[in-house]
């Protein structure tokens, strides 16, 4: 089979920064619906802990998406990771400077290969 003709030429492979981003934002991801269980998300209101929860599994599947070098899914992520940060900077009384670090780094690796995303 020529080469210009091969299914397989132009298959992506995902590189081994993506996989550490993504298996560092599902942790995030599964944090963020673990903390929706505390004191601190009920005292900021029920209609927080189901933020949280939606936020979560939209998260989770964006990571999919980037885990299968899809742009979608990086458009998602950082959608919501920016959403999640202002919502979490205006209501609750646990946001820190610190929280900023894991979806900075995942977003830093995510749109490093931006372009190689299908």
């Amino acid at each position: 089979m020529p080469d210009n003709l091969d299914p397989y030429q132009h298959q992506q492979s995902t590189p081994a920064m993506i996989y550490v981003a993504c298996a560092l934002g599902f942790l995030n991801a599964i944090n963020s619906l673990l903390f929706m269980f505390t004191e601190l998300a009920y005292m900021v209101g029920r209609w927080y802990m189901n933020f949280l929860l939606i936020s979560s599994i939209l998260i989770l599947v964006s990571l999919v998406g980037i885990w299968k070098m899809k742009r979608w899914g990086v458009l998602g992520y950082t959608a919501l990771a920016i959403m999640t940060q202002i919502v979490s900077f205006k209501y609750n009384m646990t946001w820190t400077y610190a929280s900023l670090i894991l979806p900075v780094i995942v977003l830093s690796a995510i749109w490093y290969f931006f372009k190689r995303m299908s």
